[in-house]
Order: structure tokens, then C-alpha cells, then sequence
């Protein structure tokens, strides 16, 4: 209204000097009332207020304020349910409105000498978020009684990192040793996890693959515990089909289908990676069954996986990454290496199942020749690789395994504007020959 006068005024005033008469404007006498009888936040005083941020671990952000409400008007007091209003960004997109269980606000209210507070804490822990290790936005806003600011809304970067060990693939085994390749559940038993378990040389790699995965995993490993299968007492191998003869009362196995799912491809996958098993026929007190597995057809043979995938990283309780494969159909080399990378539109990656590259590393270019693989990235992949040596070392591996799962690329090159990628001493690594793909994924021991 009052901005409506002015600009009325102000037009007057141009009339009178465009039509050439004088303008006092000390003999304007105007009496207007430019109140307004709607409340507003504005009325009295804005409150006083204080925020601290502090980074307790990688792992948990806290939020600490206080509000001075004392000479804010009692009717815009906010309460402890609506006050607050908060969402999380990555790379300026919205990622999703935060609930309370996510904010795990403690609000509190004081009242002493005609003073007034508001005051809590906001905890943020990554397992309470669900999104993988990086750097967020929390936009947080303190709302009154009727939904305005109650101080200017908040911006603060949160950076989360879980993982603190992870062990390089390899290119050889173990010196005597023979590698095996087993697969294990993590603990919500939606993905297997392959590891490398190098054992005293064997003949039977049929039966010591069955007996090392009844053993379990390591549990430095923080997998499920335990054996993944029910027993097999007999195998055999013809033509490249692998027979498993096992028992029809199989206890948990005929009742939880994750369970039963997890034995299966357990035994599928691990023996797959035999060469000299292409597929698995089971039988159940030497029958073929329909449902010899709970949920599973298990009439026809099963195959195990192969193909084009990507390799992203399972992280453990106690920040050990593993990387495990996800198959897909699109082989471009592109698309794989955009995988592997965070998405907000992509609900497949949290803070258990992550990325294995940074969102600001780019695939500039490629070019297969032979069977070597030429990966151009951006500068950002040299700056990662020696500022965090451990999580680049999980890229670097990542990008070799899903580069090496089609059957045509059996080494590559990294370049940065045509000159190989400068890696730590550490590695081991000679960059500025192609570099074969690794055969032995999370070595066990």
C-alpha cells in the first residue's frame, strides 16, 4: 500500500513540473494512515539467536541452537512439532525432505526472569540419512506459529566418510596356494559378496569350493555368519554341468525364500566361477524338483552370471569396502562408468551399498584397440587418487573390474589429456603401460 501512495505521488508531482507550475512540496499538507491492522512476524523484535555446528566423526553431524523469544509476540511463538523444516541437497539438487527420524531433534523450551528461550539439537548420523559418503546441503528452516522464518532459513554442509580399509584386488595368487572365489551374503541378504580365499593347492576345487563355503566367511569381513548353504554330500562335473545332490529336508532353506534364494545362487556363483563349469543342476534326494529351494524353480539348470557389469562397494559395520558385481545388459562403456557413480534419481546406492566414483569425475573419452581399453578422464581423477589413496584405490579397481567384464578388454590405459595418470607410490601401479585387469577381487587373506 504504501509503496501504491508513493508511486501515485510521484506521478502527481511529474504533472505539475511537465504542465510548468511550481511545486513546494513543504506547503502539501498530507494526513495518511499507512497502519495496518495484519500481525507479522517483523512486529517487536527479531529474535536473537545462535547455531553451532559440530562434526563429532565422519559419521555424525549435531546442530546445536538457541532462539531468544522474550520480546517476540506470544501468538507467533512456534511450537515443538512445527518448528522445524528441513531437506538435503547434493550438487544443488534437492535429495528429499527430511522426517523426524532423520533430523532426531531434541527441542526444549525455557522460561526465567521474564526471559524466554527456545533451544535443541539436531543429530545427523549417515545411518539415519541412508545416502552414500560425500558432501550434502542440510537447508534447514525455523518456522513461527504461521510458517514464516522465525530467523533467516540455514545452510550447512555436512560431509560424511565411512570407509577406512579396503584391500586391493590382485593380479597373482598366494605363493602355493589356490584361489577360490566364493560368494557370501551381506547381512540384509540382498546382495552377494564375492571374496578370494586362497587355500593350499587342490585338485578338487569342486568340493573344496563347497567346503569353503560351509566355513563361512571371516569375520573381518562383516558378512553374514555362518555357512550360506545347506550341506551337499555329493558332486559331480560332466560336460561342463555340475550336479548337487543334496537332501529334500532342508530345515530353513524349504521357509525363508531369502535365505533359500542366497544358498542357491551361493552355489551357482562360486562354482561358476570354476572354467571348467558352465551349469548347475540340482537335485533333491536324487530328484529333480519343482520347488527344491523355497520360492526357486529348480527343475531347469541354473547359469552362472556373466556378461557386461559394474562393480560398485558394499561397506561393512566396521568401514571394510568390498566391491561386488551388478550385471546389466547395456555394455557401453559410458553408461558402466556412469554407474558408478551417484545418481539422486537412482535409488539402487545408501550409506551400506555406495559408488565407487566421485560425482565430479568425468569419462571424457575412450578407445578400444585390440583388447586395450584407453580411458581419458578428467583432471578431478588424479586430484581423488592422491588426495584419498584408499578410496582410490577402490575407484581404481572398480573401474578395471567393470571395464574388464567385456569379453573384449583384457587391459587398460588411464590418461589425463593424453599423458598416464600420475598414481601414489603405493599402489604399484605403472601407469604408462596398459594395465591388465585384476583376477583376484577382496582377497581374504
Amino acid at each position: 500500500m504504501r509503496n501504491t501512495i508513493t508511486t501515485v505521488l510521484l506521478i502527481l508531482a511529474l504533472a505539475f513540473v511537465g504542465a510548468g507550475l511550481p511545486l513546494y512540496m513543504d506547503s502539501i499538507d498530507l494526513d495518511l494512515d499507512l497502519s495496518t491492522d495484519t500481525p507479522s512476524p517483523s512486529s517487536g523484535e527479531d529474535p536473537v539467536y545462535s547455531l553451532e555446528h559440530r562434526e563429532i566423526s565422519t559419521l555424525e553431524h549435531i546442530l546445536e541452537f538457541e532462539i531468544d523469544l522474550t520480546s517476540f509476540p506470544e501468538e507467533l511463538h512456534p511450537t515443538a512439532d512445527e518448528l522445524l523444516e528441513a531437506e538435503l541437497l547434493y550438487n544443488n539438487q534437492q535429495l528429499r525432505i527430511l522426517d523426524d527420524e532423520e533430523l532426531n531433534a531434541s527441542v526444549n523450551f525455557e522460561a526465567s526472569d521474564n526471559a524466554y528461550y527456545l533451544n535443541g539439537t539436531l543429530e545427523l548420523m549417515l545411518e539415519k540419512l541412508k545416502v552414500p559418503d560425500g558432501t550434502y546441503t542440510l537447508q534447514v528452516r525455523f518456522l513461527t506459529a504461521e510458517s514464516e522464518n522465525l530467523i533467516p532459513p540455514q545452510d550447512i554442509e555436512l560431509t560424511f566418510s565411512s570407509i577406512n580399509t579396503y584391500e586391493s584386488a590382485r593380479w597373482e595368487p598366494n605363493p602355493q596356494t589356490t584361489p577360490l572365489r566364493l560368494y557370501f551374503p551381506e547381512g540384509s541378504y540382498e546382495q552377494l559378496i564375492p571374496i578370494t580365499r586362497f587355500v593350499p593347492q587342490t585338485n578338487t576345487t569342486l568340493r573344496e569350493t563347497v567346503t569353503q563355503l560351509e566355513q563361512g566367511p571371516a569375520d573381518e569381513l562383516g558378512l553374514a555368519s555362518g555357512s550360506p548353504i545347506p550341506p551337499v554330500p555329493r558332486i559331480q562335473l560332466s560336460g561342463g554341468v555340475t550336479s548337487l545332490y543334496l537332501s529334500s529336508q532342508l530345515g530353513e532353506y524349504n521357509e525363508d525364500p531369502a535365505l533359500a534364494n542366497n544358498a542357491a545362487y551361493s552355489l551357482v556363483e562360486s562354482l561358476g566361477s570354476i572354467p571348467e563349469v558352465r551349469e548347475i543342476q540340482f537335485y533333491f534326494d536324487n530328484q529333480v524338483l519343482a520347488e527344491g529351494f523355497t520360492g526357486l524353480n529348480t527343475s531347469e539348470r541354473f547359469y552362472p552370471s556373466e556378461g557386461a557389469a559394474f562393480y560398485p562397494v558394499f561397506v561393512n559395520n566396521q568401514g571394510r569396502a568390498l566391491l561386488y558385481p551388478v550385471y546389466t545388459d547395456n555394455d557401453n562403456i559410458m553408461s558402466l562408468i556412469e554407474r558408478l557413480q551417484y545418481d539422486i534419481n537412482d535409488n539402487m546406492y545408501n550409506h551400506i551399498f555406495q559408488p565407487s566414483l566421485p560425482s565430479d569425475i568425468a569419462l571424457v573419452d575412450h578407445e578400444l584397440s585390440g583388447n586395450t581399453l584407453t580411458l581419458i578422464f578428467n583432471e578431478a581423477f588424479e586430484e581423488f587418487v592422491n588426495r584419498e589413496p584408499v578410496r582410490g584405490r577402490i575407484m581404481m579397481d572398480s573401474i578395471l573390474l567393470t571395464t574388464g567384464s567385456l569379453p573384449e578388454v583384457s587391459n587398460v590405459l588411464l590418461e589425463i589429456n593424453g599423458s598416464p595418470i600420475s598414481l601414489p607410490e603405493e599402489f604399484g601401479i605403472n601407469t604408462t603401460s596398459p594395465i591388465p585387469v585384476p583376477l583376484y577381487i577382496n582377497p581374504e587373506n
